[in-house]
């Protein structure tokens, strides 16, 4: 492909530094999806797409259909910043917690930044540089120049005069969690501040815990004897041979005295120790002075504990070798206190647009109702997910969202946008919402559309059709993992229609729309279930007074 790109840029006179980024087959089809990139600041020009993607089809092989696709490479500040947080949580995490500041210097492509000084020399031994521009260089037609700079030395650099703040979405390395009325049950601890588990995954780390205890039990082994030489070896074997046939000897027909079948057994305990953040497989070897104290201890138990994260075999992820534990009070609010994102300034990811409705014009229309008083004064936005499944416990994901904002009675914004729900769609989610990878392929994930979703909702009543039991928990879910708190009082169509329609068979949305006069296109499609879900509103709006079905999001 590198000797098909270098041609096309020829081909095209050098005018668009096209850069090729992917391409992938689709077995079943046989159809080829190849992607390039163009630099940002030029216009190309339908005429010029169809020339490029002709020549490209012209030097591929004749196997394969294809469909060629042009993407504009996008080189600014935002962009950069997203990409990079990106590519450091999935392959420097650890670095995230302490990188400080982040500049990008447009006109030079230069991205800077600020780290703590502890993680500068592991930064230099994993050549993270050098990983970072390889990264950015394979996605940008520019070439990119990556710093390291010691935060506090960034004064003498020369940076925009409008700075980014690096604002990392994982959370910092020491949140702590304050118990109370620590009550020692092996060991002497009395330590009161314990660690979010989710926090510390680095193996050989001491560290302190804290949470409920679930799935306890007792296990017991026999360690293995060191081995000697032959002839101590020899001389156990005799001992052994010896006892034994004394004990038959002596042993009487009712009674015989055995040695204890458990001597030299090592007991141990292991369980789960769950907080509010994540939870942690833990091992405790007992001894004779021990165990009898760690028989007190039961599920659901609330402790505090100490001991050295290590690796674990099985599960490739890291276990918990305990040395102390003791019981405590959890605070009564044992939940995780996050700090929400304001509303952003501009729109990134997703754009609002216009709607502009057609109707043929109706010769009595001065006697339609007007909108009620609430929806005269008040905006209300009408949104729908489609989703990978029916899952809510957060395993399905978002990957289509639909929204329209209803101002003063009438529709006037669109919010639509596919969502990268970054796994693979099943069948069956693409059977039933027309959703397929290829449709969700380059689309904001969900944590980049839902900060635009946020902005769009901000002062707004949230509303939708049956959403209370399945949409809001994904927006809430989803939310709250993107750093923002969904707090819009709502208002679902579905109930209000249980209330008010009467003679249908049942209330799907489609049901309820065909009896108030209402067009459903597309049906399952978030776009025009919005659509048509704020129509049946307004329709519904005329019939009762819908500000009394007003709820709080909780």
């Amino acid at each position: 492909m590198e000797e098909i790109e270098k041609k096309l840029n020829e081909y095209m006179g050098g005018l668009f530094d096209f850069k090729f980024k992917s391409a992938e087959l689709d077995k079943q089809s046989l159809v080829c999806y190849v992607e390039f990139l163009y630099k940002d600041g030029v216009i190309l020009s339908a005429e010029n797409r169809t020339k490029a993607e002709e020549f490209v089809k012209q030097h591929l092989p004749k196997n394969f259909e294809y469909q060629v696709k042009f993407v504009k490479n996008f080189l600014i500040n935002d962009s950069l910043e997203e990409e990079l947080k990106s590519f450091m949580k999935k392959n420097f995490p650890a670095i995230l917690y302490s990188i400080k500041k982040l500049n990008c210097e447009d006109g030079n492509n230069n991205i800077i930044i600020g780290i703590a000084a502890d993680i500068k020399e592991y930064i230099e031994t994993r050549n993270v540089k050098a990983e970072i521009e390889k990264h950015f260089n394979e996605s940008y037609s520019s070439k990119i120049i990556v710093d390291f700079v010691v935060d506090g030395s960034l004064e003498n650099v020369v940076v925009q005069e409008e700075e980014i703040d690096f604002n990392v979405s994982l959370t910092p390395a020491n949140r702590t969690i304050e118990v109370s009325e620590v009550e020692p049950v092996v060991g002497e601890l009395t330590e009161t501040q314990a660690f979010y588990i989710k926090d510390k995954k680095q193996p050989d780390d001491v560290v302190v815990f804290c949470g409920n205890i679930q799935f306890i039990k007792e296990y017991s082994y026999t360690p293995k004897r060191k081995p000697k030489d032959e002839e101590e070896n020899k001389e156990e074997t005799v001992k052994a041979e010896e006892k034994d046939n004394s004990a038959k000897d002596s042993a009487s027909g009712e009674e015989k005295q055995e040695d204890n079948p458990t001597k030299g057994e090592r007991k141990y305990f292991k369980f789960v120790l769950q907080d509010f953040t994540d939870k942690i497989s833990c091992v405790f070897f007992a001894n004779k002075n021990n165990y009898e104290k760690m028989l007190t201890l039961q599920s659901k138990q609330p402790v505090i504990i100490e001991g050295k994260l290590e690796l674990d075999k099985f599960s490739g992820g890291v276990s918990m070798r305990v040395k102390n534990i003791s019981k405590c009070i959890l605070p009564e609010k044992f939940e995780e206190e996050i700090v929400y994102k304001p509303e952003p300034k501009n729109y990134r990811f997703v754009f609002p647009e216009k709607h502009e409705q057609y109707m043929q014009a109706d010769l009595f229309a001065f006697e339609e109702k007007q909108p009620s008083e609430f929806l005269k004064n008040n905006k209300v936005v009408v949104f729908d997910f489609e989703t990978t499944g029916l899952d809510l416990t957060g395993n399905d994901k978002i990957i289509e969202i639909g929204a329209v904002k209803v101002e003063e009675g009438k529709i006037t914004e669109r919010f639509s946008s596919f969502v990268d729900p970054q796994v693979k769609i099943s069948a069956e989610s693409t059977r039933l919402t027309g959703i397929t990878d290829e449709d969700v392929k380059g689309a904001p994930t969900y944590d980049q559309m839902l900060a635009d979703f946020y902005k769009f909702t901000r002062g707004c009543y949230l509303s939708g059709y049956n959403i209370i039991g399945f949409d809001c928990f994904f927006l809430y879910v989803f939310g709250k993992k993107s750093g923002y708190k969904f707090d819009n009082d709502l208002i679902d169509v579905y109930k209000i229609a249980q209330k008010e329609v009467h003679g249908v068979k049942n209330y799907k949305l489609g049901t309820i729309a065909d009896k108030l006069g209402v067009v459903l296109d597309n049906a399952h499609r978030a776009i025009y279930d919005t659509i048509a879900t704020a129509e049946v509103l307004l329709e519904l709006d005329k019939m009762c007074d819908i500000s009394e079905s007003v709820v709080k999001f909780e």
